[in-house]
């Protein structure tokens, strides 16, 4: 097998996994969007920087291969130039 084609099964396989993952990142977006509306009904701020440090800890120790961490933190954190969360609407309504 040469390059082109074994770099072809690698990208299939990352596709198969994108597509297993992109509907699990909506359900879990649209559950984040219920937590944001039951605190807003409720008059409570939506950001936690509390609960986002414990989720982002939590998933860490999910991780089978701990040298994946920092690219897990960089999926879960927003760098400096925005707001933590990847600046989630309901997080911060006003960069919408």
């Amino acid at each position: 097998m040469g390059y082109e084609e074994e770099i072809k099964v690698l990208r299939d396989r990352i596709n198969e996994i994108d597509a297993q993952l992109v509907p699990l990142f909506e359900a879990r977006m649209r559950a984040v969007d219920e937590v944001a509306a039951v605190k807003q009904k409720y008059g409570m701020p939506v950001y936690d920087a509390a609960r986002e440090a414990a989720v982002i800890e939590k998933a860490l120790g999910l991780l089978q291969d701990a040298s994946y961490a920092d690219s897990l933190r960089k999926l879960s954190v927003a760098d400096e130039h925005q707001p933590p969360s990847a600046a989630h609407p309901h997080q911060f309504p006003a960069i919408r």
